[in-house]
């Protein structure tokens, strides 16, 4: 690596050799000439430009990339998730999606039908996210690289794999398989993952002049670069035989059908899960990633529930404009995020979260039985790991983030905005008493209903609520 006193100037005319995979189509790939292409290659093409830098490509098996780098063969690797405490990373640049596939056959449809399986992956980051996803009754195996993954798939050795989308179908694409493998449709299977580029410590200077060659890369130069992969891709590019088979650079008219055969099935993946991402994204509250009040309405109202029993939780953050007021926005919706994160932990088939207002959520239990135990567990769990994170809050007069909880339980066919009005009511109830705990209530054993614009609480008697006191003591 050439050497320059400006370590960290955008004209450091300097020379950078970049580790990258030549089958990871269409991020990075070894095309029919022999030369690196790709979507990160094109993104470090022009960070080059930007740079007034010029960067080399060294090709290696994924796991050898990563390596590579930690051993200072190159000066920097083209774009992976940090998993290892050796790797110094710059600013993400970019976002791919991850998903889990299996065999077309296979009876695998959810999270919960993997749970004691046997899951392949080529990066480990992959395998401790599949135990994240999945528990850690699953088996986890490594493969070097897509051919071999794909065979112990083949031959039963693995149940499913875990692996970038884009570059899984590119691969299938190539090989004509593209009909034998599915994704496993469930949300909490897709995960989206910043990419980075990674160096050794002995590189770290490096970051600075990483990070301000991508800032002067645009969204539109970015966009441009991945319709060009999307939309504009040839199936020569990712369709390239062995050269001891056929004519340099040619392919018969049994490969190109298969590339094209492939590519049409790949596009109209691409649309239906577009499709399902613009539905995905109308659910969702963009902050904390829950459902949001839109579909919060359409399912507690709208949605025929089949179980006899419904139950309502509340959920309000304690002094949360005091909590703004002193620590900012941004401090506020990091505990948004936390909770957030904590209500999604707790939810099953049949307990969805979701966020309502600002720093209001709603979680819906269908039960089989009258519980009202179960309900008042739920809630109480929440508060304790919502307390549990120790988030520092001094205006409060618990010293931390804590939160009030209302809950109520009723029969389906009861009127819904009744069971609304009772745990709301619940959750004043909660309040008043001193927050940071829980009430909750059983309307199905009034016989009014209560008036919506009335906050006293008077829709029920104090006998038929459960109130969870506060564990920690005032600050």
């Amino acid at each position: 690596m050439a050497q320059s006193a400006r370590t960290t100037g955008v004209d450091a005319n300097r020379s950078f050799t970049i580790a990258i995979h030549p089958n990871y189509a269409p991020y990075t790939l070894r095309d029919s000439e022999g030369k690196a292409a790709g979507i990160l290659v094109d993104i470090w093409k022009l960070w080059a430009r930007k740079t007034h830098s010029t960067v080399r490509f060294r090709f290696y098996p994924w796991n050898e990339s990563i390596e590579a780098t930690r051993r200072g063969e190159v000066d920097f690797h083209s774009g992976t998730t940090p998993d290892q405490n050796w790797m110094i990373a710059s600013k993400p640049f970019w976002t791919i999606e991850t998903s889990f596939f299996t065999l077309r056959d296979n009876p695998y449809r959810d999270a919960r039908s993997l749970r004691r399986v046997t899951i392949g992956t080529i990066d480990p980051y992959y395998g401790m996210l599949a135990r994240k996803r999945l528990g850690p009754l699953v088996k986890i195996r490594k493969y070097s690289d897509y051919g071999p993954l794909l065979h112990a798939l083949e031959r039963g050795e693995i149940d499913a794999f875990i692996e970038d989308t884009e570059a899984v179908w590119y691969y299938l694409i190539k090989i004509g398989k593209v009909p034998e493998i599915r994704i496993i449709h469930d949300p909490k299977l897709i995960v989206h993952n910043p990419v980075q580029a990674v160096t050794n410590p002995e590189h770290a200077a490096l970051i600075p002049l990483i990070n301000r060659g991508l800032s002067l890369i645009s969204p539109a130069e970015k966009e441009s670069i991945r319709n060009h992969w999307f939309s504009a891709h040839r199936p020569e590019v990712h369709f390239r035989e062995s050269a001891a088979h056929h004519e340099p650079n040619k392919i018969t008219l049994v490969a190109f059908l298969t590339a094209l055969l492939g590519l049409l099935a790949f596009l109209l993946i691409r649309d239906q899960r577009e499709r399902r991402m613009i539905e995905r994204l109308a659910k969702t509250d963009d902050l904390t990633g829950l459902k949001n009040k839109r579909e919060f309405t359409r399912v507690f109202y709208k949605t025929k529930i089949e179980s006899p029993y419904i139950g309502l939780l509340i959920v309000d953050v304690d002094y949360f404009k005091a909590y703004n007021d002193t620590y900012g926005h941004l401090m506020g919706d990091e505990v948004l995020r936390n909770i957030g994160a904590i209500l999604q932990s707790v939810e099953t088939e049949h307990l969805q979260a979701f966020r309502v207002g600002g720093e209001e959520f709603a979680l819906l239990l269908q039960s089989h039985i009258h519980d009202q135990n179960r309900l008042c567990r739920i809630a109480e769990t929440i508060r304790k790991k919502v307390a549990a994170l120790r988030i520092t809050h001094e205006p409060s007069p618990y010293g931390i983030v804590t939160v009030s909880i209302g809950g109520a339980l009723s029969e389906v066919r009861r009127m819904r905005r009744e069971l609304f009005v009772q745990a709301d009511n619940a959750l004043y109830t909660a309040k008043e008493k001193g927050r940071n705990r829980i009430v909750c209530v059983d309307p199905s054993h009034d016989a009014d209903t209560p008036d919506p614009e009335e906050k006293s609480g008077s829709g029920y008697s104090d006998k038929d609520a459960r109130h969870f006191h506060p564990a920690i003591s005032h600050s």
